[in-house]
């Protein structure tokens, strides 16, 4: 792992499906790690399902991130407003 020169970016290897991938990042290496990690799984159970052929995996693999990304970001806004009520008295 280097720092890329004038950039502060940093390539960290990771394994994602089977595969090796050098990325540039700018953020440490252990959440670039958990990042990968992550995609990783679910790679995995998108590949779970059988009968796709790799784009398609990652297309799913995607799909089950965007998932999780928008009941995250609806559970958080339900949680603001509610603590916003709560404020309001």
């Amino acid at each position: 792992m280097s720092e890329a020169p004038g950039g502060g970016r940093r390539a960290v290897r990771v394994l994602i499906a089977g595969e090796e991938y050098v990325l540039r990042t700018g953020e440490d290496e252990s959440h670039t790690k958990r990042c990968a990690a992550i995609v990783d799984e679910r790679m995995k159970q998108a590949a779970a399902e059988g009968g796709l052929d790799r784009s398609k995996v990652a297309v799913m693999a995607a799909l089950l991130l965007a998932n999780d990304l928008v009941k995250h970001q609806t559970g958080a806004a339900s949680l603001a407003a509610r603590l916003d009520e709560v404020l309001k008295g």
